[in-house]
C-alpha cells in the first residue's frame, strides 16, 4: 500500500519541510520564548499539513474556518521557506 494521495501532494511536501524547519529553529531559543510563542508558532506550523487532507475534493485547503485555494497556499509556503 502506497502513502496517502494528499502526502505526494508538492503543498504537503512543503508544509512539512516547514514545519521541520521551524521546529529546529524554535528548539534554539531559550526556555520562555519556546514555552510562549515558540508553542504557538510549531503548532501552527504542524497544522497547516493536518488541514491539507481535510477537503477529500482536494481543490481547497481549510485553513481556520476559510478555505483557500490550493495554488495560493503552494505560493505562500514557497515564500516562506525562501526566507
Amino acid at each position: 500500500m502506497g502513502k496517502p494521495d494528499f502526502e505526494n501532494l508538492e503543498v504537503y511536501k512543503l508544509s512539512e519541510n516547514l514545519a521541520n524547519e521551524i521546529w529546529n529553529i524554535v528548539e534554539k531559543w531559550d526556555y520562555f520564548a519556546r514555552d510562549t510563542i515558540g508553542k504557538q508558532i510549531v503548532r501552527s506550523a504542524d497544522s497547516i499539513g493536518a488541514n491539507i487532507d481535510e477537503r477529500p475534493c482536494g481543490c481547497f485547503i481549510r485553513q481556520g474556518t476559510r478555505e483557500l485555494p490550493k495554488e495560493m497556499v503552494v505560493t505562500i509556503l514557497k515564500i516562506i521557506s525562501d526566507l
